[in-house]
């Protein structure tokens, strides 16, 4: 009688360890980088200068599909390891792209709603269809900011996103003392900054500049104007790998950078 309640002692242990270990973990608040892409048929990805991602926060999937930012919701069971992206109620930009980034496009839609699985580990996330195939590979991406430089794709101008020949000669500088500093397409400016990692948060101070006159090139000073107010309305920040993204608060992208260094 003994040996019998010991082995139903070890059988239910085993079967509490076996139960725990089929939780295959949360999504939610994790950001990602793509890294393999098995709905596409062209081989290897081409470069780009904006990584494809995907984002689980607040029940909501978001993302770069390497032509359109997009946005939907999501379902996930994570004793099954089961996960829905709801495709059909997607929203995204309508921005126009070469005919390769299109076909990228298309390929990460398709590996999305064709997504019934998914296995997660500490680095990666693996998206598999209802056959357990995998359709897209993502790895976890570089998320600190202290430290870095960046070069501005686009800033917004208080109506849209814009960018020019003169927002690709300014930039950004976070340092570890919580200083801001770069390039504004005319002057040198700088700033403070305060950051939450865990929420994902950014306070950025006053903005001082140096004061030169430039006329070339063509609307520097009125661009530098926009770009400087523009930090202002800067609360919230991600940064993915080689990209960084500021918004305000709303939500609302108000910078877009690419890493230097």
């Amino acid at each position: 009688m003994k040996i019998l309640k010991k082995l139903t002692v070890l059988s239910l242990c085993l079967f509490s360890t076996l139960t725990a270990s089929a939780y295959a973990g949360s999504l939610e608040r994790t950001d990602w980088e793509l890294s393999k892409l098995t709905t596409y048929s062209q081989g290897a990805i081409p470069k780009l200068e904006r990584t494809l991602s995907l984002g689980f926060n607040q029940g909501m999937v978001y993302g770069f599909n390497g032509c359109n930012n997009f946005n939907s919701g999501y379902v996930q069971n994570e004793r099954r390891a089961t996960l829905t992206i709801k495709t059909n109620q997607m929203a995204s930009t309508l921005m126009a792209c070469m005919p390769q980034m299109e076909q990228v496009s298309k390929a990460f839609q398709l590996a999305l709603q064709n997504t019934a699985q998914y296995k997660l580990t500490a680095k990666e996330l693996t998206l598999l269809d209802n056959k357990g195939r995998a359709l897209a590979r993502f790895s976890k991406p570089i998320t600190e900011l202290p430290n870095t430089q960046w070069q501005v794709s686009s800033y917004n101008s208080g109506n849209a996103l814009v960018s020019s020949l003169n927002s690709e000669r300014m930039t950004a500088a976070f340092d570890k003392k919580g200083q801001l500093s770069g390039f504004s397409g005319c002057n040198n400016y700088f700033s403070s900054y305060n950051i939450d990692p865990s929420q994902g948060t950014m306070q950025v101070g006053a903005i001082g500049s140096t004061k030169k006159m430039c006329v070339q090139p063509e609307d520097v000073m009125q661009e530098e104007q926009a770009f400087l107010s523009a930090w202002k309305r800067v609360r919230s920040y991600q940064r993915l790998g080689q990209n960084l993204t500021l918004f305000d608060h709303k939500g609302t992208r108000v910078f877009t950078f690419r890493l230097l260094k």
